[in-house]
């Protein structure tokens, strides 16, 4: 797992593997530490485990963090998958190590990118809405419920984004005249 760990490039199999590794020896190291508390050795190894572990978990976290970045414009929901396993990996990342200041920082750089991705997406879905309200009200329906839904995961991501919460409403009033004309 090491060399994997010190190569910048290491391909997707690689830290696959490496990351099967490092889980079986801090498997091991458990085993070993409860078959003997007061096992020092297992002590010191299941922590660098843990934090060898964390480490790879966040170059993982980060390479999916890119490319979801990557293809926000072009690729909304792509973008989205990858950000939220990149937000895994982070969150993972820091149950192995809760000291790890890269992950904590990668969690809240893809929560902020996720928050304004769905933004993004909201606003494009209420605006199809409001184009076909006039000549086609259940298409415009479905795509301000979709857009509600976006700024809903917004708001589910940072609860305190005054943004997504105005434009959620707006889009809740202005679903009430087209759900009546159906």
């Amino acid at each position: 797992a090491d060399p994997t760990l010190e190569k910048a490039d290491a391909n997707k199999y690689e830290q696959k593997k490496a990351e099967e590794e490092l889980q079986k020896a801090l498997a091991d190291f458990k085993e070993a530490k409860e078959q003997n508390k007061e096992n020092k050795e297992a002590k010191e190894g299941e922590k660098r485990v843990e934090e060898k572990l964390a480490k790879l978990l966040t170059k993982e976290a980060q390479e999916l963090q890119k490319e979801g970045e990557q293809q926000a414009q072009n690729n909304p929901e792509q973008a989205q998958e990858k950000l939220e396993k990149a937000l895994d990996k982070f969150q993972e990342a820091q149950e192995h190590d809760p000291k790890s200041e890269e992950a904590k920082t990668g969690e809240e750089e893809v929560k902020k990118a996720l928050e304004d991705l769905h933004i993004q997406e909201g606003d494009k879905k209420a605006e199809a809405g409001d184009q076909n309200a006039e000549n086609k009200p259940a298409q415009a329906a479905e795509e301000k419920l979709e857009a509600l839904q976006h700024f809903e995961e917004a708001l589910a991501i940072n609860p305190e984004n005054q943004e997504a919460k105005d434009k959620a409403e707006a889009v809740e009033k202005g679903l009430g005249p087209l759900l009546d004309a159906l």
